[in-house]
């Protein structure tokens, strides 16, 4: 589940499928009942019935605003055209952290950017790690090391088993943040950078290059895809 502004503004990453070519994606609505929020993602027919259907199997991402009414630390369930997944509501992004006069720290970085993504286990299986790296820049294009950086991985997207694992890790002296995450079935996971914080760093996400990467993970052998 992603975050983003503040007050924060929740997005539900949504994978939909259209069989073949007579079908298109049409849209979405939402709508919030206490602690669950109601995706419903529609496809429509585009041709007529003597028209033939044909074209491989397409999948369209779309990214679902939740809305900025959720309450900091809820749990709330998302539940997409009956698939459900559930995940906790995120703070704002911090403000800028001031120096404290009796305990010099270095000097603040200011405005950062995730400048790119990499998933280093690109042949990762179901039960296996996962490593993925972000790097960081401040906006006078150096490595912004000292950063603690906040990512989650979700997925598989678009299964019952979806779900949203959220960690922290600091970045080097080259601006790179690594994180480890455990996959454990098969199919299509989305790595997002979410916040960057410390040191004054705030994450600017309009001059980013990248914030995310998928991954696709092969059902191993004996497993339903």
């Amino acid at each position: 589940m992603r975050k983003l502004g503040d007050p924060p503004r929740h997005v539900a990453v949504v994978v939909s499928v259209q069989p073949d070519s007579c079908e298109e994606f049409e849209g979405f609505a939402t709508s919030i009942s206490g602690t669950v929020v109601s995706v419903e993602v529609t496809n429509l027919r585009t041709a007529g019935g003597q028209a033939a259907c044909t074209g491989p199997e397409r999948e369209t991402r779309t990214e679902v605003p939740l809305g900025p009414d959720l309450s900091p630390g809820e749990t709330y369930t998302v539940d997409v055209n009956g698939t459900a997944a559930v995940f906790v509501a995120g703070p704002p992004e911090p403000t800028e952290v001031a120096d404290a006069a009796s305990d010099p720290e270095p000097t603040p970085v200011g405005h950062v950017r995730a400048m790119r993504v990499t998933v280093l286990l690109d042949d990762a299986g179901a039960g296996l790690e996962a490593v993925f790296q972000a790097l960081v820049l401040d906006r006078s294009d150096g490595p912004a090391a000292g950063v603690t950086v906040q990512a989650s991985l979700q997925g598989p997207v678009g299964t019952q088993m979806l779900r949203s694992m959220v960690g922290e890790a600091r970045t080097d002296e080259g601006g790179i943040a690594e994180f480890r995450f455990g996959v454990e079935h098969a199919g299509t996971y989305l790595f997002l950078v979410e916040l960057a914080f410390g040191l004054g760093a705030i994450l600017d996400r309009d001059g980013s290059g990248a914030l995310h990467a998928f991954l696709e993970v092969p059902p191993q052998q004996g497993e339903q895809p």
